[in-house]
């Protein structure tokens, strides 16, 4: 039963451009897909890190303006007029974000407007459109992805550390 929830939930979520959700050590450094099984809305996801905070979903057809912080992930496929500080942002295709946002990597499909951060990677699909101040430790832009504004890439110190830590040195 939990097999068939679990491929009508992906199904759902193909159709919005999002795949499952894998920890960040698990993804491939570029070209990853990062989603959330719809209905899984506050609830690690099969494979997924129970980090703090968990997952914070804002739907469709949802408005929510404020600060969100102390959150591994947040999927927005609503409008959130913001200042966020979480380790992943995910846009939806319809999604639309307003505001300010720190994270340590960050997957649009949507439109975002404001001033972002993005210390790891940020993923633009086909569909994003992002606007504002914009800086990035690493970019992968899919074909039709747009970005404009003041876009930087961070310096090298600011940048999220690798996944792959380099082996100590022997004092």
């Amino acid at each position: 039963m939990a097999t068939a929830m679990g491929t009508r939930q992906q199904r759902s979520r193909d159709a919005m451009g999002l795949g499952p959700v894998r920890p960040a050590a698990a993804r491939p450094a570029t070209g990853s897909v990062v989603g959330l099984p719809a209905g899984r809305s506050g609830q690690a996801g099969e494979g997924e890190s129970s980090g703090t905070g968990g997952i914070l979903v804002i739907g469709r057809e949802i408005e929510v303006k404020g600060e969100i912080g102390r959150c591994q992930t947040l999927v927005v496929e609503g409008r959130l007029e913001a200042a966020v500080e979480v380790a992943t942002l995910q846009l939806a295709e319809d999604g639309l974000f307003s505001g300010n946002a720190v994270v340590e990597e960050a997957e649009i499909a949507g439109r975002y407007e404001g001033e972002l951060v993005v210390r790891g990677e940020m993923l633009l699909r086909p569909t994003a459109r992002v606007e504002g101040k914009i800086r990035y430790g690493r970019i992968v832009i899919e074909g039709g992805g747009e970005i404009s504004g003041d876009v930087a890439v961070l310096p090298h110190e600011e940048r999220a550390e690798s996944l792959v830590q380099e082996p100590a040195e022997s004092a």
